[in-house]
Parts: structure tokens; C-alpha cells; sequence
């Protein structure tokens, strides 16, 4: 349990976000920050940053979101830097789309690569990860959860799978605020997101 004066402080973390092209990543993180979402696609050039200051209970949380290209896992643009003091991981998969379901390992393995260190003792098992299904509003979906969750079943059972859909908001927000109780310790209900 966190005292007063820790809850009370300021804190920054990191949170790197990829996937493929066309997912919605940048649409998640326009929705989460500005409140609003962009019919017109703009595909992400490099890596974008957008910023959110929030508050669970008492603490005040300063996330700095880093959304990177789909193609990084070729041209790795974002400094290894970022990659290695993340704080979470999100990988964006969208049920219209199912090359991205199958490319998930791929995204996962580069994460892996990019965060663990046997120098600095780091295991990716360390960080939160989450998997986020956007579009979940669609009819015709591609695929669906429970194949995701065979595909990560052997080596990233520990991940974590969320469903949302980025145009209509709705999840968006109790997904950060989930990933921001997770990042600072403390449990969902203390957090208030039961």
C-alpha cells in the first residue's frame, strides 16, 4: 500500500505503442488525449508523441505515449533507448485486418528484442504488456479473441487482451487508466475501476 505522500506525487511513465500499418494506433491515442476522433486516416511517419497527465485516487500519473510506425519492426526509428525504459507495451490488432493478428508474434518477438537485457537483468515478463483489439464494433470481424489468445497462449500467456473501439471511445479510457494502476502498483479497485 502506498502512503500519502507517494500517492501525492507526480510521475512519469512510458508507453510505447506499435503494430501494423492502419490498425488505429494513433486514433487510440487522439482518442484517449484530445477526446476526439479523425475520420480521415494519416498514416503515422516515423513515431509520433502525445502526452496525458492523469489522476488514479490521489496519484498523478504523466504518460508520455510513444506511437510508432507499422513498419519499425524493419527500420527501427524510435531510439533503443525508449524501447528499453518503457514503462508498458501496447500492440494494436484490429478485427478487420487479420494479417495483423497474424503478425503479433512478430510485434511481440521485436519488443522482446528491443527490452530485455541480460546486462541490466530485464525480462520482458517484467512489463506490462497489453494487446488491444480495436474495431471491436464491426460486424464481420476477421477473427476473434480466442484466437488470440491461442496465438499468445505458449509463450505470452502473461500478456493482457483488451477489446475497444477507438471511434466510439469506447474501452479507450479504462484501458489507460488500467495500464496506469498497473504501472504505479496499485490494484484495479484501489484505482477504482472495478
Amino acid at each position: 500500500m502506498k502512503t500519502n505522500n507517494q500517492k501525492n506525487k507526480k510521475v512519469s511513465k512510458t508507453v510505447v505503442v506499435v503494430g501494423n500499418n492502419y490498425v488505429g494506433k494513433t486514433s487510440i491515442l487522439t482518442q484517449f488525449t484530445k477526446s476526439r476522433f479523425n475520420e480521415e486516416y494519416r498514416s503515422t511517419i516515423g513515431v509520433d508523441f502525445q502526452s496525458k497527465e492523469i489522476k488514479i485516487n490521489e496519484q498523478q500519473i504523466y504518460l508520455n505515449l510513444w506511437d510508432v510506425n507499422g513498419e519499425e519492426r524493419d527500420n527501427t526509428i524510435l531510439d533503443s533507448k525508449i524501447y528499453s525504459s518503457a514503462h508498458c507495451f501496447v500492440v494494436v490488432v484490429s478485427y478487420d485486418d487479420i494479417s495483423t493478428a497474424h503478425a503479433l508474434l512478430d510485434w511481440l518477438s521485436f519488443l522482446r528484442a528491443k527490452y530485455q537485457s541480460p546486462k541490466l537483468d530485464k525480462n520482458i515478463r517484467d512489463i506490462p504488456i497489453y494487446i488491444v483489439i480495436n474495431k471491436e464494433d464491426i460486424k464481420e470481424k476477421k477473427f476473434n479473441r480466442a484466437q488470440i489468445e491461442r496465438i499468445i497462449k505458449d509463450e505470452y500467456s502473461f500478456v493482457n487482451i483488451c477489446e475497444l473501439n477507438a471511434m466510439n471511445n469506447q474501452s479507450v479510457t479504462i484501458l489507460f487508466k488500467t495500464m496506469s494502476a498497473k504501472m504505479t502498483g496499485q490494484t484495479i479497485d484501489e484505482a477504482g475501476l472495478d
